[in-house]
């Protein structure tokens, strides 16, 4: 099997959900081998929201950037749209393992590493909404909503998530200005979202469809 096979066959599809997600877990672990304590807990926290945020750009962006330039990445971006999502979602429900054992262990240190009960509400909030977007990317599920309400559904969710992570990221800076990763990654949301609002060139729609419709989430 030639290296373009592989990387085809692994880094599309289910193949890339599960390769995001078990990388993930097994690093996870790593990390709580290495540092027995809560600082092992805190590393997870911190791994699986970085990672979580990177994907999220990537299916937040993928439609945007593929109808101004259409190249080999932004079609692949594109065409894993949903796999990169529920990867997404993945991640996240390592991300929330990993508060819950940090709100176990070490409950003062995560009250004030939280922000407080109402960031706490609007984290619960995200991760519900990451839940329905998750389940409603199979056809099954998105032909029982319908074209216009999926539509909505995971246009209003999308941004709602987008909106949290920004949050997120926005207290880090405040209480540390200089961190890079947390820099970069505002940086990478903000792009996003502009590149979702940036004039897309003509027939992108219809490209977009074509791409998509070979990569639906069959159920």
């Amino acid at each position: 099997m030639s290296s373009f096979d592989l990387q085809k066959r692994y880094f599309s599809g289910w193949w890339l959900v599960t390769v995001i997600v078990l990388l993930s877990a097994f690093l996870s672990l790593g990390a709580v081998s290495a540092f027995p304590s809560v600082e092992g807990v805190r590393l997870v926290v911190s791994m699986t929201a970085r990672v979580s945020a990177i994907l999220f750009c990537l299916a937040f962006s993928a439609s945007a950037l593929h109808g101004l330039w259409s190249t080999p990445w932004s079609r692949w971006q594109l065409r894993n749209r949903r796999y990169l999502g529920l990867a997404f979602a993945g991640l996240q429900t390592l991300h929330v393992v990993a508060l819950i054992s940090f709100a176990t262990l070490a409950p003062a240190s995560f009250e004030t590493a939280v922000g407080g009960i109402v960031i706490g509400i609007f984290g619960i909030a995200g991760y519900l909404t990451v839940v329905v977007l998750a389940l409603t990317s199979f056809e099954r599920t998105s032909e029982m909503l319908g074209p216009a309400r999926w539509r909505a559904l995971h246009r209003s969710g999308s941004y709602f998530i987008w909106f949290i992570l920004v949050v997120a990221f926005a207290l880090h800076l405040l209480r540390a200005p200089s961190l890079i990763y947390a820099n970069v990654e505002m940086a990478m949301l903000l792009a996003s979202l502009v590149l979702r609002h940036i004039p897309r060139r003509q027939g992108s729609t219809q490209d977009d469809r074509r791409v998509t419709r070979r990569a639906v989430v069959r159920s």
